[in-house]
């Protein structure tokens, strides 16, 4: 009478290590591609900025002229006459530099953010590959939650456990990347794992840097005086996945696939 469901449950099995293999090799061709995108791109920005910085001038030398030839809109300085004999230039030119700095320190922030929410993906991507090649490396973690008598009725031992790391997904794909570290770390267990990634270590308080750094930025705004490392931050994200792509290879023996495409086709 088991012979059914077990046949079932082998099946569904395969099932879940070839989605295992796919989104593996998805994540990982997805975050290096994008971060090495968002670095590139802030790189791009920064160099071509003072190219920009002479027209930005000018413009703001329009501005206050306009303002100037205006009698009464004029007076909004406090020595229009000082002004209008040529301290207008100064003026311009202080609004341009500190408007490039301030464009700097925007476009650092920017680039923070969109490397730390592809790390974040790739993070969450890689506990669903874990979680879809061997499910058991998870019971640690579920075997507390609450199950209804109604669930384990109704289904097997192994598909009651299933049930319970999708909702632990659910729920750990709101926390912070933190979060998700730990528990890779905590379903992996590396043990004595020396990372063979080129000028390396892995750092939770410098993880734990670079998401106070995101939150900072996105909900305090705090980003008026720029983030001096952020090249290193994002190639140290980059090396991060490619650490914890290792721990992935290393215990569920999973291989990249070079052809394929970071936007899930």
């Amino acid at each position: 009478m088991d012979e059914p469901e077990v046949s079932e449950d082998t099946m569904e099995s395969a099932g879940r290590i070839v989605e295992a293999m796919h989104i593996f090799s998805r994540a990982s061709v997805r975050a290096l591609e994008l971060l090495g995108t968002v670095s590139a791109a802030r790189q791009t920005i920064e160099k071509t900025m003072p190219f920009g910085k002479e027209a930005l001038e000018l413009e703001n030398i329009d501005t206050v002229l306009d303002i100037l030839s205006d009698s009464k809109l004029s007076k909004i300085f406090k020595d229009p006459a000082a002004m209008a004999r040529g301290e207008y230039r100064k003026f311009a030119k202080n609004i341009t530099d500190k408007s490039l700095a301030s464009a700097s320190s925007l476009v650092s922030a920017a680039s923070l953010v969109f490397a730390h929410g592809v790390f974040d993906a790739t993070l969450f991507d890689y506990c669903r590959v874990s979680a879809l090649s061997v499910s058991s490396d998870w019971l640690e973690l579920v075997k507390n939650r609450k199950v209804s008598i109604g669930e384990v009725e109704q289904a097997t031992k192994h598909r009651t456990l299933l049930k319970s790391i999708d909702d632990y997904l659910a729920q750990l794909e709101r926390e912070s990347i933190l979060k998700k570290a730990d528990v890779l770390h905590q379903v992996i267990k590396p043990g004595n794992y020396q990372t063979t990634v080129r000028e390396y270590a892995y750092s939770r308080d410098r993880l734990q840097l670079i998401d106070r750094a995101r939150h900072d930025a996105v909900h305090r705004l705090q980003f008026r005086e720029g983030f001096a490392e952020i090249d290193d931050t994002i190639d140290y994200l980059r090396k991060t996945v490619v650490y914890f792509m290792s721990l992935i290879h290393r215990r569920y023996g999973l291989k990249i696939d070079p052809n394929a495409s970071g936007d899930g086709n």
